[in-house]
């Protein structure tokens, strides 16, 4: 991992995300950094773990799903991987508080209280419920949320 400085093209803090007997060298799948403290990311990791980071330091508690990621709030973060796990985010790191199956998949966006699934979904997962589906859609396409304009392009 590494951080880059856009303001000053600079390189910032790097480290490294561990070794996995089985799978080698991890490395990030997805990444998604906390609202309000920039030195804090979730790391989606490619031995199918989800840890929270702050610097270079990784918090105990991990979980183990992986897959697309978006924060809630500081306290809370979507793993999306066919279903979207809502997670817990404390000092200790994740706990998991429930997952919402969604027959879709793909990156998530996460906006104005609503997940969207690049495969089409958009639920509020905060109670569970699926609000609709927009077909055509692909987990492996490109997806942009414009709220402003109140469009989604797929």
């Amino acid at each position: 991992m590494r951080r880059f400085d856009l303001t000053t093209q600079t390189p910032g803090l790097q480290f490294a995300l561990g070794f996995d007997q089985s799978n080698g060298l991890r490395r990030a799948s997805a990444l998604a950094v906390m609202p309000g403290a920039t030195g804090t990311i979730a790391v989606s990791r490619s031995n199918a773990s989800t840890a929270i980071y702050d610097g270079d330091v990784q918090r105990p508690q991990t979980q183990n799903n992986n897959g697309s990621l978006a924060f809630r709030s500081a306290s809370t973060l979507y793993v999306a991987n066919g279903s979207i796990a809502r997670m817990n985010v404390s000092a200790s790191g994740l706990s998991l508080i429930n997952t919402v199956l969604t027959n879709s998949g793909g990156n998530i966006l996460y906006d104005n209280g609503l997940v969207y699934m690049s495969g089409g979904a958009v639920l509020d997962a905060e109670n569970g419920s699926i609000k609709g589906i927009f077909t055509n859609a692909s987990s492996n396409g490109a997806m942009f949320l414009d709220s402003a304009a109140g469009r989604i392009f797929f």
